[in-house]
């Protein structure tokens, strides 16, 4: 009689728990360490105490929950420096149990590709044939300016560099560094770490003050150049000279584009 109390009572608990879950969802699928809840507006995916937004509208990350913090981290709904808008998205369970979304764009047949692994780290890959024949391609994402306080990275050559929002007065400034090969961006109560496998690669943050009112969206973007023709003799240029850059008559450096995430 006392075992099934208890059972009972653990049913009950369990059931008092799930019901905290501050998700509405239409669906659950879930295997191991990943669950993942669908409605109609989004997809949710849950690793542990994280929890990934993703948009059905365009299959982009939307924002991300971190124990009880949420962290609201848009991904921009456009490649830069490709003429291709986006056409659908599918999701699915990989043999490994991780999960991964596909956003395809049109007509350069372009596909985004977010894979989210059992332990919390995503990777984000841009694919395409047509990506080789680009010279520069932009991913970007938005967030809120009252929320970082500490930006700081390495370069290709493992040099430190910092930059602290909090001290700084002039929030039209812009950062730009060139061939990073980490960045960790540090929020109030949430910390994301992002390594590149692409070399070439920089980010730019700036801050997009159209409303003095408001809080500030502050402007991530990771930017990837051609690899500089090696016939060619190689001139300082700038991550904004566009022009400087597509002279070197060069491909992407890599297909696919490859960014890791951590959120912690």
């Amino acid at each position: 009689m006392i075992q099934l109390v208890q059972v009972a009572f653990k049913f009950i608990l369990l059931t008092f728990l799930l019901d905290l879950i501050p998700i509405n969802e239409t669906d659950l699928f879930s295997s191991g360490a990943i669950s993942v809840r669908e409605s109609t507006v989004d997809l949710q995916i849950r690793v542990d105490h994280k929890i990934f937004v993703f948009e059905k509208a365009n299959g982009n990350l939307e924002k991300v929950k971190v124990g009880m913090h949420l962290l609201p981290f848009a991904q921009v709904p456009k490649i830069e420096g490709l003429e291709s808008s986006f056409k659908n998205f599918t999701w699915k369970r990989t043999k490994d149990g991780s999960i991964q979304i596909r956003s395809f764009y049109s007509p350069e047949s372009a596909i985004l590709i977010w894979t989210i692994f059992q332990d919390g780290r995503l990777k984000f890959e841009a694919v395409g044939e047509n990506l080789k024949n680009q010279d520069f391609l932009g991913l970007g994402f938005d967030f809120q300016e009252d929320g970082i306080k500490l930006v700081h990275w390495e370069n290709s050559i493992q040099e430190p560099g910092e930059y602290s929002f909090e001290s700084v007065s002039d929030k039209g400034n812009v950062l730009e560094v060139q061939s990073f090969s980490v960045l960790n961006l540090d929020f109030k109560e949430v910390k994301v770490g992002v390594k590149t496998e692409t070399p070439q690669s920089h980010f730019r943050i700036s801050a997009d003050q159209s409303d003095p009112d408001i809080n500030s969206t502050i402007n991530l973007n990771f930017l990837f150049y051609s690899l500089p023709n090696q016939s060619l003799s190689e001139e300082p240029r700038t991550p904004n000279s566009m022009s400087d850059v597509g002279s070197l008559q060069g491909n992407l450096v890599r297909d696919p584009i490859v960014l890791w995430f951590d959120f912690h």
